[in-house]
């Protein structure tokens, strides 16, 4: 088989691959597959090792590896700032980033693309990824001596391929539905405009053994939401409405999903499929499955040399500069044995500059050590230094909302609402002035009643639901659920 492209996302359990070939100016999906993991990523053994089992089952060669990312370690958060400098924004997005418990001490890497919504405000999306998850891959890549294309994030690498399919100034929404969660980003005239997690997967969708029986309650709560966010979008954005939204999800056992999701969207709900990008075929004996997208997309862009939003490249910079160090200093050493051959000095010359660029790679070696020291001792007194900051911060900022409003009178408000035959069993209230209750009923009309009440409080906004799970105890149904609100903004900020 001739040599083509091999693109791989890497999950949490599970590695899907796909095999493209360009002929001409065509190019053809050749294999697609998916091989199950026993344990997570951990080292780059499993990751050769992983790959080294597809190149023997489908029996290819290819020319080079692209990576792409769907795990749940690797955080993509969209953000508002106010307008500010480059450095300050990315001083701003590494604060964001080391918020996040799994990267608060861990070494990370990350990428980003802003864009403005207003004179003098700004949406940044960003996507981080531990330094960890960077080297186990470049390192099991190259145990199989293959090029390593690119590495890039499942949750942002499709929109380049969509604008090749939509005309106009139209708002546009791209859904990807993971096991766990599900990603939406809007686009509009070949920009990415919004990005957002719903905490709904095909878990939750379809918790259940036979194909299509979809949990219809799950459902509607995941449809209720996307209107919400779209609505909020065009809100903000002061547009009108979503023309398309393009829908990637893996249809294994859920064929119909896409009509359903149209139905109850109000909306065209197109199914991706490979066969609707120009120049681009499929020769797969069954049905395409639209998941495989995420890990053709990578190859796509490579060989269509389409413009890329986010920099994904910079996740190989480090990589790139080893291999071009690696050529020049190949190169030079060419040089200097054809130099040494015309002038019939060759072994001499040869042996001396050979010596010469080891020293001097040695001295490189021994200051980018020294470095690498002093950058993590750095690293660490401003770790040090943000996290006393933050917690006297936090401190301070607590304090200040404590004096302007009480939890007795959040809590004394929520009780004064509670329904009779409603139980409580969580309440909270964090420093950011998120009030969170937790509770089961019998009945759906009590959770009803409750959200409406707690919507006309005084002291309490953006009232919703965070879950809601139906189960059976001794023929009895019972409502679990969860309620979002807020503190209003000026109860938040001092404000009487």
């Amino acid at each position: 088989m001739s040599k083509g492209y091999l693109g791989l996302e890497l999950g949490e359990k599970k590695v899907r691959y796909a095999y493209l070939e360009k002929k001409g100016g065509e190019i053809f999906l050749k294999r697609t597959g998916e091989l199950p993991v026993e344990e997570d990523f951990s080292s780059p053994l499993l990751l050769t090792n992983v790959i080294e089992e597809i190149l023997s089952k489908e029996n290819i060669s290819p020319s080079q590896v692209f990576l792409t990312l769907l795990r749940e370690d690797i955080i993509t958060h969209q953000s508002t700032f106010p307008k500010m400098s480059s450095a300050e924004l990315e001083e701003v997005i590494l604060g964001e980033i080391e918020k996040v418990p799994t990267f608060s001490e861990r070494e990370f890497d990350y990428i980003y693309h802003s864009y403005e919504v207003e004179p003098n405000r700004i949406n940044v999306i960003f996507a981080a990824v531990g330094k960890d998850i960077l080297n186990f891959i470049i390192e099991g890549v190259k145990n199989n001596k293959l090029p390593l294309g690119s590495i890039e994030v499942s949750t942002l690498n499709l929109p380049p391929l969509l604008y090749s399919l939509v005309k106009g100034n139209q708002d546009q929404a791209l859904l990807i539905l993971d096991e766990k969660v599900s990603y939406v980003m809007i686009f509009r005239e070949k920009k990415c405009r919004f990005f957002y997690v719903m905490n709904t997967g095909k878990i939750d969708l379809y918790p259940y053994n036979k194909k299509d029986e979809v949990n219809n309650l799950a459902l509607v709560n995941w449809a209720d939401e996307l209107k919400r966010t779209f609505k909020s979008y065009l809100i903000e954005q002061k547009r009108e409405t979503i023309e398309n939204v393009w829908f990637v999800y893996d249809h294994q056992k859920a064929a119909n999903l896409d009509k359903v999701l149209s139905k109850e969207l109000s909306l065209e709900v197109i199914k991706l499929n490979i066969e609707l990008f120009p120049n681009l075929h499929y020769e797969g004996e069954e049905e395409f499955n639209p998941i495989y997208l995420l890990c053709c997309a990578p190859v796509i862009s490579y060989l269509k040399k389409l413009k890329r939003e986010f920099p994904f490249h910079h996740f190989l910079r480090k990589e790139k500069v080893k291999i071009a160090t690696k050529r020049v200093i190949v190169g030079t050493l060419i040089y200097v044995m054809v130099v040494g051959a015309i002038l019939g000095k060759v072994a001499i010359d040869y042996s001396l500059k050979r010596k010469e660029l080891l020293n001097t790679l040695r001295k490189i070696n021994t200051q980018i050590n020294l470095l690498e020291r002093k950058t993590a001792r750095l690293r660490r007194e401003r770790d040090e230094f943000l996290a006393t900051k933050k917690r006297l911060l936090n401190q301070a900022t607590f304090v200040r909302k404590l004096n302007r409003i009480s939890w007795s009178r959040i809590f004394s408000e929520v009780a004064a609402n509670l329904p009779d035959t409603l139980s409580l069993t969580s309440f909270s209230v964090s420093e950011a002035g998120e009030v969170r209750i937790e509770g089961e009923a019998f009945k759906i009309e009590t959770l009803a009643e409750l959200i409406r009440k707690m919507d006309n409080s005084p002291i309490l906004t953006n009232v919703k639901f965070d879950f809601l799970r139906e189960q059976k105890v001794e023929d009895k149904r019972i409502f679990s659920f969860g309620i979002l609100s807020y503190l209003p903004k000026e109860k938040r900020d001092g404000k009487r």
